[in-house]
């Protein structure tokens, strides 16, 4: 039997492939390994477009914030005539009635909240007879929505 003879061009197909075979899979390894990399640095991005889409929404917030005019309260303290600790005055400087949320602490205590309504150009006063004898340290935070939160510490004036 005769043995069949492989054509000399089918002999340089064959091994033309494995010369480009060869890097053309070294070639696919490294196209895996830059996909790989590619995927996490756009994981990594959207993690950094996420936190910076937190940090806008707070900065708008802080913002918002800025932009309202200060409450129109102006606080004063005196001590009490007839009960003990400190009553504070609170004076509402501006022409209409002003609705507050008031919240008074003192460290080491419970705080307490108010609702209260101040009338133009009024005075509310709030004191032990009012369920809080204030002492110097206390803090009172009063907040309008439609104003810039007032947060006070009571200390002593000289």
């Amino acid at each position: 039997m005769e043995r069949s003879q492989v054509p000399p061009l089918l002999l340089g197909l064959i091994g033309g492939a494995f010369v480009v075979a060869a890097p053309l899979g070294k070639y696919t390894l490294d196209l895996r390994s830059a996909y790989g990399s590619a995927q996490q640095e756009v994981a990594n991005l959207e993690g950094e477009v996420t936190r910076l889409r937190v940090a806008n929404s707070q900065l708008q917030a802080q913002r918002v914030e800025l932009v309202k005019p200060d409450l129109p309260i102006s606080v004063s303290i005196r001590h009490a005539i007839f009960s003990a600790g400190l009553v504070v005055a609170l004076r509402n400087t501006s022409p209409s009635d002003l609705a507050l949320t008031g919240e008074f602490r003192r460290p080491g205590a419970a705080p307490q909240q108010r609702e209260m309504v101040i009338p133009a150009n009024g005075v509310r006063e709030i004191g032990e007879r009012e369920g809080w004898a204030f002492v110097l340290g206390d803090s009172i935070v009063l907040s309008n929505p439609q104003f810039r939160d007032l947060n006070q510490t009571l200390i002593a004036r000289e």
